[in-house]
């Protein structure tokens, strides 16, 4: 039997090559979405939990009184003195997760922020308050609050009206 009539079976080394190469590549680009998705989602949890707390302290004011000296016009970025929950600072929200032999670790650090602002039009009767609710996905507390460069924030802002009278 001649050579070139007899039939081929099977593949060449340099076809699985071929085909493990276009393989390889899929699977690096399947990886490299699930990783990104993996950020997106935690990112989105985040961003999610900060919304929640900077609604939650912009409830509260209305409540307070007008007259509260916290919640003076002072045109500075303070740390809410109402929230407080030793040993953490002012203003510091922590979200706490107690693992299966009941030990608690701290998952993530939020820091408000707030300032009083005077109404634009001078109306004395009405305030203007930002909140700022800051992160850091590492959680790494010896960042300086507010740079914004190393963290992430959700700002939330609105009026308050006199409610003293």
């Amino acid at each position: 039997m001649n050579r070139s009539t007899r039939q081929q079976s099977g593949f060449s080394l340099i076809e699985v090559m071929v085909a493990l190469g276009v393989l390889s590549f899929g699977l690096l680009g399947i990886m490299l979405m699930q990783a990104q998705a993996m950020q997106q989602g935690s990112r989105g949890k985040h961003q999610s939990a900060a919304l929640s707390i900077a609604r939650d302290v912009y409830e509260q004011i209305p409540r307070m009184p007008f007259s509260d000296p916290n919640l003076a016009v002072n045109n500075a970025w303070l740390n809410p003195p109402w929230i407080n929950n030793p040993p953490f600072n002012a203003g510091e929200i922590p979200v706490q997760l107690t693992d299966g032999t009941g030990i608690v670790q701290t998952e993530q650090i939020y820091r408000v922020w707030y300032r009083i602002t005077p109404d634009v039009l001078g109306n004395a009767d009405l305030r203007n308050i930002e909140l700022q609710v800051l992160w850091t996905p590492e959680n790494n507390p010896a960042l300086t609050p507010l740079t914004r460069t190393n963290e992430s924030f959700v700002a939330f802002s609105g009026m308050f009206v006199e409610n003293d009278k």
